[in-house]
């Protein structure tokens, strides 16, 4: 059983004024660069700071990608809703959502609801492509969630943010394909 990022894309419109300098509030900022539309290099270094809270953000700047790694996690924390766990708080996704999408580009829950402003998908070369063809604005390239993270959430009574987690093989998958390996 594998869990997969959720990677999210802005719908396009216009980045709010002064989007680098708020981020670099609470993250530190690191240019990467995504040659010919494959963020390999990109992830790879994302995947590398993966004992800290960090994402991929490409297209806040035009034809940018910046690594961001949180340096400020009590401050964002009072961003969150105060009545979820501590093992809630934590997760790459909350902070993504509170911090980033709530804080400094509005997208509140009630947006996230109401579709339209976030997509997802969990192609990240397709997340790159869409900020290049301006099919969105942004993209911000998440690392996977633990199993870990995921059992401490529940163990801890909470549910896991929406498009959190992919987990992989889907069901049907495993069920065809447990018919198929010897018993």
């Amino acid at each position: 059983l594998l869990v997969l990022p959720t990677h999210r894309m802005l719908a396009p419109s216009a980045l709010p004024g002064g989007v680098m300098s708020k981020l670099s509030r609470h993250f530190s900022m690191e240019s990467v660069s995504i040659s010919d539309g494959d963020p390999a290099d990109a992830l790879a270094r994302l995947a590398a700071a993966s004992g800290s809270t960090a994402f991929l953000a490409v297209g806040l700047e035009p034809g940018a990608a910046h690594l961001l790694v949180l340096k400020n996690r009590a401050a964002i924390e009072q961003l969150m809703p105060v009545d979820q766990p501590e093992s809630w708080k934590r997760l790459d996704v909350s902070v993504l959502q509170y911090g980033i999408l709530n804080h400094i580009f509005g997208i509140d829950d009630a947006a996230l609801t109401a579709g339209g402003a976030v997509s997802y998908t969990q192609d990240a070369r397709l997340a790159c492509a869409n900020v290049a063809s301006g099919a969105a604005s942004a993209a911000f390239l998440l690392n996977a969630t633990p199993v870990e993270q995921v059992l401490a959430v529940s163990d801890d009574g909470g549910r896991m943010p929406q498009k959190s987690t992919f987990f992989y093989p889907k069901l049907p998958t495993g069920l065809v394909m447990n018919t198929l390996l010897p018993g």
